[in-house]
C-alpha cells in the first residue's frame, strides 16, 4: 500500500494536480484582491447611477417637455392654423402635466431651480391656455363677420338693382314726357310736362346719389371688418354713420310708392348689420380687443418659456459638473485599483510561468516531444528507432505502450508483404479468366460460324457460279472480236468479286479477336449482315423473319460486332426452337421500344418455348433445350456475358404462342436521349 502511495505521489497527474491548485491559490488571491477593489468602483458608480444619471436624466426630460411647449408657442405665434386650437390646448396640458409629475418625483436636489422651472411652466401654462381660448372666441366672431361680408355683399347687390331699375324707369318717363311736348300744340300742356320732366329729373338725380351713398355705407361696413385698430374702426364707424343719415334723409324726400318700399327695406337691413349688438362695428371691436389680448398672452407665454429654457439649461449644466466631479474621482480610485491589480497579476504570471518553464516543460513537453518524434519517426517507416521509456509515471508506460505498438507495426509489415503476394497471385488468376472469357467467346463466334456454313457456302456459291457463267461468255466474246460487251462482262465480274469480298471481310470481322468499340448504330445496320447470313437457312424452315417499321430505324450504342454475335446466337436457337416443332415453318418477329435512356429489343418466335427449364438456368454454361450434337449450351452464356460488358442486359421468358421471347436491354445513342429530353420538356 505504501508503494502503491509512493507511485501516486509520483504520477503526472498528482505533480499537475499540485501545480494548479498553486496557480489556483494564487488566481484566488488576484481575484480576492480585484474583488475589493471593484466593489468599491460598484460602490461609487452605483452613487452615479442612482444620484447623478437620473437628476441629469430628469432635466433632459423637463427640457424635451420645454421644447414641446415652445413648438407650441411658435406654432401659435406663427398663426399657421394647422392644427386646431383644442388640439394645441390638449398638447400644452400634457407638456404642464408632464413637468409637474417629473418635478413630484424629489429627484432634483436644487430648490432654486425647480422654483424657477415651477413658476415658468404656470405661467406658461396660464398664458397658452388663455391664448387658445382667446383664438377660440376669434374663430367665433370672425364667422360672424365673414357671414356679414356675404349678407353685405348680396344686399349691395340688391339694392343696386332695384336703384338701377328705378333710375331707368325716370329715364323712360322723362324721354316719354320730352317726346309728347315737343308734338304737343297746347302751351298749357307744354308747361305742364316741363314742370312733370323737371320732377322726374330730380327724382332721378336723387336715386343716383342713394345708389353711390349706398355703396360708400357698404364699403365703409366692409373695410370694418378686416381693420386692425380701433382708431381706424372709429374712423369707419363715424364716416358709416354720416352716410347713413344722408341716406335716411334722401330716404325721406322720395315720394312713397308701393316700388320703393323694398329699397326701404334694403336700407333698414344695412342700418341693423352696421348698429345691432352683433352688429359689424360691435363684432370688429371684439375682434380687435380679443387680437390685442393674444398677442399680449402670446408675448408673455414666449417670455415663459425663454425663462423656463433658461432654467432648465442652467439645471442640466449643473447637474453634469457635479456628475463629472464625482465620476473623475471614481474613475481615479478605479485607475489607482487597476495599477494594483496589474502589479498583482504580474506576480501571478511571473510565479506560474516559473511552474510551468521548470516543471511542466522539462518534465511533461519535453519527454512527450521525444515521444512525439520516435513516432514520427516509425510512422515514416524507421522502425529501428529507440523509443524513451525512463521513468515511472505515465509517460513512461505511454512509451512502453509506443514499443509494443512498434513491435506490432513491424509484425503487420509482414502480414502486409504476405497480402500483397496473395493479391498479385489473385490478379494473374483473374487474367487468366478474363482470357478464358475472351476465349469463350471467340469459340461462340466460331459455333456460330460453323452452325452458319450453308449459308456462308450459298453466298459463296452463288457469285463463284455467275463469275463461272460470265468468265465462259467473256472467252466467247473476246473470241468474237467483241470489245465493247467484253468490258461490260469485266465490270460484272468485278462486282461479284466485291461481294464475295465482303462477305469473307465480314466473315473474318466477326471471327477475328478484337478490343471492344463502342459506337452509335441502328438497329436495321446491325440485323442486315445477320439476316442476309441466315437468307438461305431462312428459306429451308419456311421461318418468316418480321422486323417492324420502328425497330429498325432505333439508334442504339454499341459494338458493331458484338450486337451482331448476340443476334445471330439468339436468332439462331429461335430457328433451331422453330425447326424442333416440326411444324412445317414458323415466324420470327422483332421490335423494339425506347424507355427513358435504354433500347429494348425484343425477338420472339413460336418454337418449342423452354421446354421447362427455368430462364435463368438457360444462360448458364452448357445448359441447353437442343438435341444432343446441335448445341453446347454456350451461345446464350456467351450472349448474356456480352450484352453485360456492353452495360446493357439479356433476359427470356415464354410468350402467348408457346415460344420463346428474348428481350435484349441496351443504353440509347446520345441522339435519343437529346430528343426524347425536348419531348418531355
Amino acid at each position: 500500500m505504501t508503494e502503491t502511495a509512493n507511485r501516486g505521489r509520483g504520477t503526472i497527474w498528482f505533480r499537475l494536480l499540485l501545480s494548479i491548485l498553486t496557480i489556483a491559490a494564487i488566481t484566488w488571491i488576484i481575484l480576492a484582491i480585484g474583488v475589493v477593489f471593484f466593489t468599491q468602483a460598484r460602490s461609487d458608480f452605483g452613487e452615479i447611477t442612482e444620484k447623478s444619471i437620473p437628476e441629469i436624466a430628469l432635466a433632459s426630460e423637463l427640457s424635451e417637455y420645454a421644447t414641446r411647449l415652445a413648438v407650441i408657442a411658435t406654432e401659435i405665434a406663427a398663426q399657421t392654423r394647422e392644427r386646431e386650437p383644442e388640439a394645441m390646448r390638449e398638447d400644452v396640458e400634457a407638456a404642464s402635466q408632464g413637468i409637474s409629475g417629473l418635478l413630484e418625483t424629489n429627484i432634483l436636489s436644487d430648490t432654486k431651480n425647480t422654483a424657477k422651472i415651477i413658476e415658468a411652466k404656470e405661467t406658461l401654462s396660464d398664458k397658452l391656455g388663455s391664448f387658445l381660448q382667446v383664438s377660440r372666441d376669434l374663430q367665433a366672431i370672425n364667422r360672424s363677420l365673414e357671414h356679414y361680408q356675404v349678407e353685405l355683399r348680396w344686399l349691395q347687390i340688391d339694392i343696386q338693382t332695384e336703384v338701377a331699375a328705378r333710375i331707368q324707369d325716370l329715364s323712360f318717363n322723362i324721354d316719354s314726357l320730352s317726346s309728347e311736348m315737343v308734338r304737343s300744340q297746347s302751351r298749357t300742356d307744354r308747361v305742364a310736362a316741363a314742370a312733370i320732366i323737371r320732377q322726374e329729373t330730380l327724382l332721378r338725380e336723387q336715386m343716383q346719389t342713394i345708389g353711390s351713398s349706398t355703396a360708400t355705407a357698404i364699403t365703409f361696413l366692409l373695410q370694418a371688418l378686416y381693420v386692425d385698430t380701433a382708431e381706424k374702426l372709429a374712423q369707419l364707424e363715424d364716416l358709416n354713420f354720416d352716410a347713413l343719415e344722408n341716406l335716411q334723409g334722401m330716404l325721406a324726400e322720395v315720394p312713397q310708392k308701393a316700388d320703393t318700399e323694398t329699397l326701404v327695406s334694403s336700407l333698414e337691413r344695412l342700418q341693423a348689420f352696421a348698429y345691432d349688438e352683433t352688429g359689424v362695428f360691435a363684432g370688429s371691436r371684439d375682434r380687435i380687443e380679443l387680437q390685442q389680448q393674444a398677442l399680449g398672452d402670446l408675448s408673455t407665454a414666449q417670455a415663459a418659456v425663454a425663462d423656463l429654457q433658461a432654467a432648465l439649461v442652467e439645471l442640466g449644466r449643473e447637474r453634469r459638473l457635479a456628475a463629472l466631479t464625482f465620476t473623475n474621482q471614481a474613475a481615479e480610485r478605479l485607475r489607482i485599483a487597476s495599477l494594483l491589480l496589474a502589479v498583482a497579476t504580474v506576480i501571478c504570471g511571473v510565479i506560474c510561468a516559473g511552474i510551468l518553464l521548470f516543471y511542466v516543460r522539462n518534465q511533461i513537453v519535453a519527454r512527450l516531444h521525444r515521444l512525439a518524434e520516435a513516432l514520427i519517426e516509425i510512422a515514416q517507416g524507421n522502425l529501428s528507432t529507440p523509443i524513451p521509456t525512463r521513468g515511472n509515471d505515465e509517460i513512461a508506460r505511454m512509451g512502453a505502450a509506443t514499443e509494443i505498438f512498434r513491435s506490432s507495426v513491424v509484425e503487420l509489415n509482414r502480414t502486409h508483404e504476405n497480402l500483397q503476394k496473395e493479391i498479385v497471385e489473385r490478379k494473374r488468376a483473374f487474367d487468366q479468366l478474363k482470357q478464358t472469357q475472351r476465349e469463350l467467346v471467340q469459340a461462340g463466334k466460331l459455333a456460330a460460324l460453323g452452325q452458319m456454313s450453308a449459308g456462308i457456302s450459298h453466298e459463296l456459291n452463288q457469285p463463284l457460279a455467275a463469275m463461272k457463267h460470265h468468265l465462259h461468255n467473256l472467252r466467247l466474246l473476246l473470241a468474237k472480236g467483241k470489245s465493247e460487251a467484253v468490258e461490260a462482262k469485266v465490270d460484272v465480274v468485278e462486282n461479284l468479286a466485291e461481294r464475295m469480298s465482303r462477305v469473307i471481310k465480314h466473315l473474318n470481322g466477326i471471327a477475328r479477336r478484337s478490343d471492344y468499340a463502342v459506337k452509335d448504330l441502328t438497329l436495321e445496320q446491325a440485323l442486315e449482315p445477320v439476316v442476309s447470313l441466315f437468307e438461305r437457312r431462312l428459306e429451308e424452315s419456311n421461318v418468316a423473319l418480321n422486323v417492324s417499321d420502328t425497330a429498325g430505324k432505333l439508334t442504339l450504342r454499341a459494338d458493331p460486332v458484338l450486337l451482331e454475335q448476340v443476334l445471330i446466337n439468339v436468332i439462331g436457337n429461335s430457328v433451331d426452337a422453330i425447326d424442333m416443332k416440326a411444324a412445317g415453318g414458323g415466324e420470327i418477329r422483332i421490335e423494339a421500344e425506347q424507355t427513358g435512356g435504354d433500347a429494348t429489343i425484343l425477338i420472339a418466335d413460336n418454337g418449342i418455348g423452354l421446354q421447362g427449364q427455368s430462364a435463368t438456368q438457360l444462360t448458364d454454361p452448357f445448359v441447353t433445350t437442343k438435341e444432343v450434337g446441335k448445341g453446347l449450351g454456350l451461345g446464350l452464356t456467351i450472349s448474356f456475358n456480352i450484352m453485360q460488358d456492353m452495360d446493357g442486359h439479356l433476359e427470356l421468358a415464354e410468350n402467348d404462342q408457346g415460344g420463346v421471347t428474348v428481350q435484349l436491354r441496351l443504353p440509347c445513342a446520345a441522339q435519343n436521349k437529346v430528343g426524347q429530353l425536348e419531348h418531355s420538356v
